[in-house]
């Protein structure tokens, strides 16, 4: 079984291969790690590219099965229904898609790893459509209308107003004429985080070995200008000394001539004849060989010796005493803190915070810093007493931001700066 590094990595290869729009080889890839609502997407994108409808609608179903509130899947879905003149079965996806939008007129997806803003007005222009297409055009008037409330005042307004118009005109003809709004389906997968990506490549910090010097087969010679062999292996120096010059075993002796022996004899005599002269001058007898030869005193080796100490056996020092005593569980330390104490805040440390508003209410709760996000979603329902699940949101700057899945609650753990010892706030609906 990979690890979540490995399936982290082939996920990134899976991306890349897509935007090369090598989409079979990426759908490879994406299957053996398809276990998240954000892989199936992926593949039912990559499926649309190929001209496969029937295996994207599937794909499509699998990511809504991992997670219910995402709205992009029931969009493209809805798409595709409409492709295939399956209207009913296409306006029930553009409802659960504009439910899940949450009031919110865009939904950014490029915060969660895919490049695409999905927009309500798009969807409720659709689901128009495929009222119209069905002969009910009130409802379809309807939500062509809640299209033009819901546009943005920046981008193109007038080209939607073209579009409402000639559906209205062209009624239950406007299918074969008007087009459903869709998505660049070349960038619409989900990437994993670039961050994470980075930190799961394997570094070399040791670096490759490198070989600086080099040695010749008779090991007599070694240099850093790589391998050296020598030319010619006894050298003998010039001289007044024989031998190897360059190291050899032979001992090194001094040439003596006859001129030297001569000179260094006559030296000797007169260095003699000197020292007699002294000694009758002064009228001393030389010093007898006996006291000359006085034995000095003997040296005690301290490797022999019984003055030589015994080595220190630290096991039978009473430490207990050394210290002023044995140590208590209830000691304080240097700095007046208990051990107690210490361990609690090492605890606290290994605990988020979490600050928990629903229906006017606001409570906290705390959770371990590897909580999941079932764990976290069932601990607030438990906390407020709910009979079911609650949805969850975060706030990032100004916008407010669904929570379904283990990364966007990283997202917003990250968001809050959870790991500098900062609480999370988390806003909760039915």
């Amino acid at each position: 079984m990979p690890s979540v590094k490995d399936e982290l990595l082939q996920w990134n290869d899976a991306c890349q291969l897509f935007e090369a729009k090598d989409y079979k080889q990426s759908l490879i890839l994406l299957d053996a790690i398809a276990d998240t609502s954000k892989i199936h997407f992926s593949m039912g994108i990559a499926f649309i590219n190929i001209k496969k409808e029937e295996q994207a609608i599937a794909a499509l179903s699998k990511a809504i099965a991992c997670d219910k509130y995402m709205a992009i899947a029931y969009y493209v879905r809805g798409i595709l229904f409409f492709r295939r003149d399956f209207f009913a079965e296409a306006i029930a996806d553009f409802s659960d898609a504009l439910e899940n939008m949450r009031s919110n007129l865009v939904i950014d997806y490029t915060q969660i790893g895919m490049a695409h803003k999905l927009h309500a007005f798009e969807i409720a222009f659709n689901r128009g459509l495929c009222y119209s297409a069905n002969g009910k055009m009130d409802a379809a008037i309807a939500d062509f209308d809640d299209a033009d409330r819901m546009h943005p005042s920046t981008g193109d307004k007038l080209a939607l107003e073209e579009k409402i118009d000639q559906a209205v005109d062209l009624g239950d003809r406007a299918v074969d004429y008007v087009n459903v709004f869709e998505m660049d389906y070349s960038k619409a997968v989900f990437k994993p985080s670039e961050e994470k990506v980075k930190n799961a490549k394997r570094v070399n910090y040791l670096g490759t070995s490198k070989v600086v010097a080099g040695v010749d087969e008779t090991d007599a010679f070694a240099g850093f200008s790589g391998t050296l062999v020598k030319s010619q292996k006894n050298l003998v120096n010039s001289g007044p000394f024989e031998g190897n010059g360059m190291g050899g075993s032979e001992t090194l002796t001094r040439k003596k001539s006859l001129t030297d022996v001569s000179v260094s004899s006559a030296r000797k005599e007169k260095a003699d004849a000197a020292r007699a002269a002294t000694l009758t001058r002064m009228r001393i007898d030389p010093v007898p060989d006996s006291l000359a030869r006085r034995p000095s005193a003997p040296i005690i080796s301290s490797r022999n010796s019984s003055m030589a100490l015994d080595p220190v056996d630290i096991s039978k020092l009473d430490l207990g005493r050394a210290t002023g005593g044995t140590l208590r569980s209830g000691s304080r330390g240097a700095g007046g803190t208990s051990l107690r104490s210490e361990v609690s805040e090492s605890r606290m440390s290994d605990k988020i915070r979490v600050k928990c508003n629903y229906k006017g209410d606001t409570r906290q709760i705390m959770v371990p810093m590897d909580v999941t996000f079932k764990e976290l979603q069932s601990k607030i329902q438990k906390k407020f007493d709910s009979s079911r699940p609650l949805r969850l949101k975060y706030k990032d700057g100004d916008a407010m931001v669904m929570m379904s899945d283990e990364e966007d609650m990283e997202i917003a753990f990250d968001i809050a700066g959870v790991r500098s010892g900062k609480s999370v706030e988390v806003w909760c609906s039915d």
